[in-house]
C-alpha cells in the first residue's frame, strides 16, 4: 500500500537478506547444504539442493555461492575428486573402483575429470604419490 505522498506505507523496502538474523540463517542452511553434499558421492541436483535449504533453486544457488565461490555442482565434485585422490593411495584398490566409490561409474569419464581438476591421470597421481610414500618411509626409518 502507498501513503499519499507515494511513498510507501510502511517504510523503505528492506533486503531480507542483508539483515543480520538471515544472513546466518543462509550461513546455517548453506551449512546444511554442504554438509549433504560432503557425505554423497553420486551427483546431487540443485532441486535436492534447494529442498534441504527450504528456498528456491535460484535463491540456494546464489547463497552457496556467495558462501563457499562456487556452485553446489563444483563443491560437490572438488570433495568427490578429493576423496578419489584419498581412495588412490591405497594400492589395493583399482582405478576404476575408486571413480565408483566415488561417484563415476563410467572409469574414462573418471580419468577425464580427474586429470582436468588436478592436471594428473589417476595413474600417474598413484605413481607419484606412492612413490613419495616410499621416499618418505626410506627417510623415516
Amino acid at each position: 500500500m502507498q501513503l499519499e505522498n507515494g511513498g510507501p506505507m510502511f517504510g523503505p523496502p528492506y533486503d531480507i537478506e542483508s539483515v543480520p538474523v538471515m544472513n546466518a540463517l543462509f550461513q546455517d542452511l548453506t551449512g546444511r547444504a554442504v554438509e549433504h553434499l560432503s557425505e554423497r558421492s553420486a551427483p546431487c541436483p540443485l532441486s535436492e539442493v534447494s529442498q534441504i535449504v527450504h528456498v528456491n533453486k535460484f535463491t540456494a544457488l546464489r547463497k552457496f555461492r556467495a558462501h563457499t565461490g562456487m556452485t553446489p555442482r563444483q563443491f560437490q565434485m572438488l570433495i568427490r575428486i578429493h576423496r578419489a585422490m584419498d581412495i588412490l593411495k591405497d594400492p589395493q584398490c583399482t582405478i576404476a573402483e575408486a571413480g565408483k566409490l566415488c561417484g563415476f561409474p563410467n572409469p574414462s569419464h573418471f580419468a577425464r575429470v580427474f586429470r582436468r581438476k588436478t592436471g594428473l591421470s589417476p595413474t600417474e597421481y598413484r605413481r607419484k604419490f606412492l612413490g613419495e610414500a616410499s621416499r618418505t618411509s626410506r627417510f623415516s626409518s
